[in-house]
């Protein structure tokens, strides 16, 4: 069973991530970045198994204010990075958010209809410690293709 404080701040992370996300690069267009560019995908498995699909990663650059890539994680726990629409992401170095996927409600489809909804509150799958920046996720993306692989841990 969750604590309250664990369910208060899930609603905060939550609305973190989804900023970020509508934010693609920080809204800044790439086109005014002019440096080298690198495409971004990789791994990310929590005790040698994939982390759920639906999960999400945030690249935020640490070098460059207002350069956030994004990447949704496959069945398979794989991903590939986005800014702003493009596979291209400025070559820079990033600190990484990794969250998992956000609460499924079940129910009925219009909850004013009065039928019950029930919300699920299981533990998260992996350590909320990832859902927030921090030094020890970061990764420099360089010029050209890159792997970026995760191995979460307690």
């Amino acid at each position: 069973m969750m604590s309250r404080s664990t369910l208060s701040v899930k609603p905060v992370v939550l609305s973190i991530v989804m900023m970020l996300l509508g934010a693609g690069c920080g809204g800044k267009d790439t086109g005014e970045f002019k440096g080298p560019f690198g495409q971004v995908t990789g791994k990310v498995s929590f005790e040698g198994k994939s982390i759920p699909e639906g999960s999400q990663i945030v690249f935020q650059s640490s070098q460059s204010a207002g350069y956030i890539a994004t990447g949704t994680v496959n069945a398979t726990g794989e991903y590939t990075l986005q800014c702003n629409s493009s596979p291209n992401v400025p070559a820079l170095t990033y600190q990484v958010v990794i969250s998992p996927p956000s609460s499924a409600a079940s129910g009925a489809a219009d909850p004013l209809a009065g039928a019950k909804v029930t919300i699920s509150t299981q533990a998260p799958p992996f350590p909320v410690k990832y859902s927030s920046p921090t030094k020890e996720l970061v990764f420099t993306v360089k010029e050209g293709k890159n792997s970026a692989d995760f191995t979460l841990t307690k």
